[in-house]
């Protein structure tokens, strides 16, 4: 999984990688999500708050 995102040369605000494990136990990625349409920001209250000042520190 870091090796994935370490091939983003930007800062993230989220990301998601999906990962299985071959027969061998090796594991391999099958997704990497740098996008999040919803963000679940109406289930908790402070959500929306954090997501603007994590991106104001971005920016």
């Amino acid at each position: 999984m870091e090796k994935a995102l370490a091939a983003v040369p930007q800062p993230l605000l989220h990301a998601r990688v999906d990962l299985v494990r071959l027969s061998g136990g090796e594991p391999v990625v099958i997704e990497v999500e740098l996008t999040e349409p919803y963000l679940y920001l109406r289930c908790e209250p402070q959500a929306l708050a954090n997501f603007a000042k994590a991106l104001r520190e971005l920016l």
